[in-house]
């Protein structure tokens, strides 16, 4: 999704018990949004880990009840360093 429209993308989703996470950055944002430095901090929400390039970073955490802060921290974060 992050090549054909040139935004930033995180999903997030439940699977066997765990929030995953998939984080990806375009070329020219990365060196204020890294993909892995955002996907440590929404992880942080739901007690995950993870890990990647400043492009694209992935990981997971079992704190499923703990989803919506870390969608809110992820439009947070995005937001700050993009200026949304």
């Amino acid at each position: 999704m992050t090549k054909q429209t040139g935004l930033a993308t995180i999903a997030l989703s439940v699977t066997d018990g765990k929030v995953a996470c998939l984080a990806s950055v375009p070329k020219e944002s990365v060196e204020v949004l890294p993909a892995n430095s955002w996907l440590s901090t929404v992880l942080a929400e739901v007690s995950g880990r993870g890990g990647g390039k400043p492009a694209q970073a992935q990981g997971s955490g079992p704190e499923v009840a703990n989803l919506p802060k870390a969608v809110e921290v992820a439009r947070e974060v995005a937001s700050k360093a993009l200026g949304a």
